[in-house]
C-alpha cells in the first residue's frame, strides 16, 4: 500500500460513539470536537490530525469547536450514543461528505479513517443480557462491523482504516481517586452501565470477544494485500485500563478527560508506525511520540 506514506495523507476522519464524538472532555455535557483525540483540529490540542498536520500541512477534515450532542463537524461523524448497529449510517454520511466537499478529490486523496465503536454495545447488552449473552452479541458485532467495511471499500479509494480495540471499562471503578472524586458522578453512571460496577467478568468476557472479533476482520483485510485499501487493527488499548481519576470526564467519571485524549492520539499515531508484532496493548501515559522521516510509511500488517 504504497499511499500509506505519512506525508501523502491528505484527509482524516473517524466514525464511533460518544469519545471521539469529544462528550464531556472539559466537564460538561456537549462535544468538544476540537479536542476528539482521533479527529480533532482545535489549535493547541493534541490529537491525531494536529499531530498529521506536521508532516502534511494541507490535511483536511479535521473536526473543530464545541457543538451540542447528535451533530457532526468536518468529517468527524461519530455520534454519541451509538452502538455497531448505527456505523453503516455514519459511513454512509461520510461518503456523502466526502463526495461533496470541494476540498477532498475522492478518487486521489488518501484518507486516514478511525474507528472505535464498542462501549455502548457492551453496556447496551449488559442490560439486556440474552442468553448466552456473549456469544449473541459478538456475532452481530462482526456481521454489523463486517459490512460496514465492504460498505466503505466500495465506496472510498485510497483509506488507512484504524481499527481500535477496546479498553477495560470496569476500570472506571477502580482506578486510584475514583472513589474520592467520582462518587457523585458515579450514581448516574451506575445506572447506566451497571456492568461496569457489578458484573466486570461479562465486561471482561465480551469486550475480549468483541476484540477478537475485530482483530479477525483486520486480518481477513489483510489477506487480500490491497494496494488502496487497508482495515489496521490497533490494539492499544485492549490491556489498558485508566491510570487514575485525572483522566475522567468531570462531568460524569465516565467519558474520558484531556489528558486521556491526548495520551490516546499520540499512542494511535505511534501505533500507526508500528509494525503489527511490535504494537502496544497497554497505552502508556504521556507517551513520548514517534517522529518520522517524510518517506515513512504507516504500517499495514
Amino acid at each position: 500500500m504504497g499511499g500509506g506514506r505519512v506525508s501523502t495523507s491528505q484527509v482524516v476522519a473517524a466514525i464511533g460513539d460518544s469519545i471521539t464524538a469529544g462528550f464531556a472532555i472539559e466537564g460538561l455535557p456537549v462535544e468538544n470536537k476540537g479536542e476528539s483525540w482521533a479527529v480533532g483540529g482545535g489549535v493547541g490540542h493534541v490529537t491525531l490530525p494536529n499531530i498529521l498536520k506536521h508532516y502534511s500541512p494541507n490535511i483536511t477534515g479535521a473536526s473543530t469547536g464545541t457543538h451540542p450532542m447528535y451533530t457532526t463537524a468536518g468529517f468527524n461523524m461519530a455520534i454519541s450514543g451509538n452502538n455497531v448497529s448505527r456505523l453503516m449510517a455514519q459511513s454512509k454520511k461520510l461518503v456523502a461528505a466526502l463526495e461533496s466537499s470541494a476540498q477532498v478529490n475522492m478518487k486521489e486523496d488518501w484518507k486516514v479513517l478511525t474507528v472505535f465503536i464498542g462501549i455502548n454495545d457492551l453496556r447496551i447488552g449488559c442490560q439486556s443480557k440474552p442468553d448466552p449473552l456473549w456469544t449473541h452479541e459478538a456475532d452481530f458485532y462482526e456481521k454489523q462491523l463486517a459490512a460496514v467495511f465492504t460498505f466503505l471499500r466500495a465506496s472510498i479509494p485510497r483509506v488507512f482504516v484504524n481499527l481500535v480495540g477496546l479498553l477495560h471499562l470496569s476500570s472506571i471503578t477502580t482506578a486510584s481517586g475514583i472513589a474520592e472524586h467520582c462518587q457523585v458522578q458515579h450514581y448516574a453512571t451506575e445506572i447506566e452501565c451497571p456492568c461496569c460496577f457489578h458484573n466486570a467478568s461479562y465486561m471482561r468476557e465480551v469486550r475480549g470477544e468483541f476484540n477478537a472479533r475485530m482483530q479477525k476482520i483486520a486480518a481477513a483485510w489483510a489477506s487480500r494485500d490491497l494496494h488502496d485499501f487497508a482495515v489496521v487493527w490497533q490494539p492499544m488499548m485492549t490491556d489498558y485500563s485508566i491510570p487514575d481519576w485525572t483522566y475522567m470526564s468531570r462531568f460524569d467519571c465516565f467519558h474520558y478527560s484531556k489528558a486521556w485524549h491526548a495520551d490516546a492520539a499520540v499512542t494511535l499515531w505511534n501505533q500507526m508506525l508500528t509494525p503489527g508484532d511490535q504494537k502496544l496493548t497497554n497505552m502508556k501515559t504521556a507517551p513520548t511520540l514517534i517522529c518520522p522521516h517524510d518517506n515513512s510509511s504507516f504500517y499495514v500488517k
